[in-house]
């Protein structure tokens, strides 16, 4: 991702204003209290997508990753797809692969929530260890934990909430119309991720969550409606001093998806440095798990299972 005031893509006018957030459950089922995220499980499952090594696209480390992914999901009842593809890059050729997970027996024709972030990692020449613990492996492992806990409770949602894991969100030279944000950018486009997009209520990308100061900085592309429904989640969370806006718009796996037509928010924290402020952490060997923390794993996760135990009604645009 990259942060820009100038990125000629996005152009969205969104009134900023929000309706009644009421608790709907479609399926008639009474849902019990919002279940929480692991913070430490979450952190243990980064540091298990770590020990995969280096996770850059078409690596060994990014096959390592998804087939960790896969066996964590599918122990807990979720179906996994894998979406392969040759991308053609400023590079050359790359094998990349997007994994796809959802819940047996959701009946179709439920909305469906999406919950994204990308697994892979920056090849940096400078640093050929790069992990990239919290770009990346963050989002990884909290979703991981999250596909853990709706497991449990998806099916009395009313949603047909799904997971997905992009590759090829980090650029190979420099981000723009052909370099970066491949793997959103082919979901958002294939036929073989037709049925996924069709129904879509909200899409929420989780990126560079686990900074042990965490300060999430949503883009200034969010909808104001949809940028409420955060703050407000935080708020019944308890954590809303640590979600705020970022200072100019955010490139990433969100973009694609918005220019989809899919309502999309990135929630990120862009501010991963040695002081308040600074990200001078990103896209370098001082992203490493030690900089993390479960509690910050654990208030990200909380706030999208507070927006999830909203309901269908809670998570739609205002008309």
């Amino acid at each position: 991702m990259v942060e820009s005031w100038w990125w000629p893509f996005i152009v969205l006018a969104v009134a900023s204003f929000s309706y009644g957030c009421q608790s709907a459950d479609p399926v008639g089922k009474e849902l019990g209290p919002v279940p929480r995220v692991d913070g430490g499980q979450a952190l243990g499952y980064v540091a298990q997508i770590l020990d995969c090594g280096p996770r850059y696209s078409g690596s060994a480390g990014a096959a390592c990753a998804r087939a960790r992914v896969r066996t964590v999901l599918e122990a807990s009842g979720w179906l996994v797809e894998e979406w392969a593809w040759t991308q053609e890059t400023p590079r050359g050729a790359v094998e990349m692969v997007n994994l796809g997970a959802r819940l047996p027996g959701i009946p179709q024709g439920r909305p469906k929530v999406l919950l994204c972030g990308h697994y892979d990692t920056k090849s940096l020449d400078e640093y050929p260890e790069f992990l990239s613990a919290n770009d990346g492996g963050s989002s990884t492992g909290l979703l991981m934990e999250l596909g853990s806990v709706l497991a449990q409770h998806g099916s009395d949602l009313g949603l047909d909430v799904r997971i997905l894991f992009f590759d090829g969100e980090e650029c190979v030279t420099e981000y723009g119309p052909r370099d970066g944000l491949f793997g959103s950018r082919r979901f958002a486009q294939a036929a073989e991720t037709a049925a996924w997009r069709e129904g879509v209520l909200v899409a929420l990308v989780l990126d560079m969550v686990g900074d042990a100061h965490l300060t999430v900085t949503l883009p200034r592309d969010t909808a104001g409606w949809l940028a409420k429904k955060v703050f407000a989640a935080a708020e019944r969370a308890g954590v809303r001093e640590a979600f705020g806006y970022a200072a100019g718009s955010i490139l990433d796996d969100h973009v694609p998806l918005i220019q989809a037509g899919i309502a999309a928010v990135d929630i990120i924290d862009f501010h991963y440095g040695s002081r308040p402020g600074a990200n001078d952490y990103w896209h370098t060997d001082q992203d490493t798990l030690d900089k993390l923390s479960a509690e910050s794993l654990a208030a990200v996760g909380n706030v999208v299972l507070e927006m999830l135990w909203v309901g269908e009604i809670g998570l739609r645009p205002p008309p």
